[in-house]
């Protein structure tokens, strides 16, 4: 074994000191504006939207269950249209909180927020 590598990092690497981000990198935070917490709403309500197709056609076809307010192939654009609308307002309204309180807690708690009210979503379908 060679005597540098067992004397430490310096002798190894002597410019590992100096290496840093570069300028251009911003070290703010990465959720500022109220439109992201709205995309990020949005998406999540899109994602749940097509879940819940799925979760109904599995319900519909697979178990072979009868419901009550069949909608047919129209469940395909208004389950994600639904989902993108309410999960937009959620994520508008956290976004209109975050410009009063930054902080990488309000990202997770919108997140928490998008999940919960997904989960909710899908499981209202199972009577």
């Amino acid at each position: 074994m060679k005597r540098e590598a067992v004397n430490g990092l310096v002798e190894v690497e002597p410019n590992a000191n100096a290496a840093s981000a570069p300028l251009s990198v911003p070290p703010g935070h990465a959720w500022q504006a109220p439109g992201d917490f709205a995309r990020l709403g949005m998406l999540f309500g899109l994602l749940t939207g097509l879940a819940e197709f799925a979760v109904r056609c599995i319900i519909a076809y697979g178990l072979h269950q009868p419901s009550d307010h069949d909608f047919g192939i129209d469940l395909l654009w208004m389950l994600p249209f639904a989902n993108l609308v309410s999960f937009g307002i959620l994520g508008l309204i956290l976004g209109i909180v975050g410009m009063r309180w930054h902080g990488r807690l309000l990202t997770r708690i919108a997140l928490a927020a998008f999940v919960a009210a997904g989960v909710y979503a899908l499981l209202l379908h199972f009577r």
